[in-house]
Order: C-alpha cells, then sequence, then structure tokens
C-alpha cells in the first residue's frame, strides 16, 4: 500500500459519501441492490407479488427460485432502459440530429466505447438466467407434485367408557355369580356355627 493511500480516509462530507456510494453502479449494470435511482420500487414488489401469485412456491429452494426469476426478469427490463436512456443520451449531444441519427449513433458506439454492444451482452445474459430460473422452478414444482402424498397418521379414537367399564365376558374364564347369589356374612343364618365365631 502507498504512502498516499495509507493517510487516503475517504469522503468527509454527504455530498461526497453519496457519489462514493454509486462508484460501484457501473451505470446499474453490476450493481448488487435490486433498486437503483430512477426505479420504482412498488414496480419490484408488485412483480415480486404477481409471480409469487402465479407460481405459489412451497419451501424454501422454490422460494429462493423464484426470486431469481423475478431479478433476472427485473434486470432484463433494467438493461432495456439503460440502453435507451445510452441512445437518448447520445442523441442529446448531437448538434442538429438527421433522420439517420440513430444509426450515427449505433456508427459511432461501434467504433469507440461498444457500449452498446456490452449492455446487448448483459441483456442476453439475464435473459438466460431469467429462464434457466424459471425453468428450474417449474421442475421443482414438477418434481414435488408428482411425488405420492405423505400419509398423515390419524388416532385410534378413545374408547368409548360407558361401554366398556364392564369388559366383555371371556369363554374361558368363568363369570362370577350375580350379585344377590353372594353369600356375605350378614346374609348367613346365625344357626350356622362358622358365621357365630
Amino acid at each position: 500500500m502507498s504512502a498516499a493511500a495509507q493517510h487516503c480516509t475517504g469522503p468527509r462530507t454527504p455530498e461526497g459519501k453519496a457519489i462514493s456510494s454509486r462508484n460501484s453502479l457501473k451505470l446499474g449494470l453490476y450493481a448488487q441492490t435490486p433498486i437503483l435511482p430512477g426505479e420504482n420500487p412498488e414496480e419490484l414488489a408488485q412483480l415480486t407479488l404477481d409471480w409469487e401469485t402465479q407460481f405459489r412456491p412451497v419451501g424454501p429452494y422454490e422460494t429462493a427460485l423464484l426470486h431469481a426469476v423475478v431479478r433476472a426478469y427485473w434486470f432484463v427490463q433494467r438493461y432495456h432502459r439503460i440502453e435507451a436512456e445510452v441512445i437518448n443520451a447520445r442523441y442529446a449531444t448531437m448538434e442538429e440530429p438527421s433522420d439517420t441519427a440513430l444509426g450515427e449513433i449505433f456508427i459511432a458506439d461501434a467504433e469507440g466505447p461498444n457500449l452498446l454492444e456490452k449492455i446487448f451482452r448483459r441483456q442476453q445474459s439475464a435473459d438466460r438466467q431469467f429462464h434457466r430460473a424459471l425453468k428450474d422452478l417449474r421442475a421443482a414444482q414438477q418434481e414435488r407434485l408428482s411425488q405420492p402424498p405423505i400419509p398423515i397418521e390419524i388416532n385410534a379414537p378413545a374408547p368409548d367408557p360407558v361401554r366398556f367399564s364392564n369388559p366383555p365376558a371371556r369363554p374361558d374364564v368363568p363369570s362370577a355369580p350375580p350379585h344377590s347369589s353372594l353369600l356375605t356374612p350378614r346374609s348367613q343364618p346365625l344357626d350356622n356355627p362358622a358365621w357365630r365365631l
């Protein structure tokens, strides 16, 4: 690290910090954040809701794939806007635009920075990402729907306490005599010497 770099503290004013925070945007082509200046977050929220309503993802994997679809689609739209803005900016710098202004812009760009070709490549990359994520999402949902349903274990109902209060008689066990026929000390005649003791 150079001596100058060791003494550099970065931007100090709010304006400088705001400019520095946009250094990595690079016309929005490599931005990490899905919302850039001039874009409407409500449009992205509505786009996400529309895709979720159509596909109704289940679980984190399908949800991640759906978000990849939305992000790639959002980027495709972004690159189309950037392309139009670049052409409009070039057109605005022309002193006397002619009927062939658009062709002149393409010729000048192709001979120079070739920015429109770079934007086009980014459009194609985002379009491939969109279709790949959409294909993966459909495959994941198809696989989930083709799986047999998980059986739900239903517990047996509790026995009816009234019905089973007197268990049914078993044929191998002799049943007890009726209550009225049981002999108790009080019900025996007193002339029985065994009961008098």
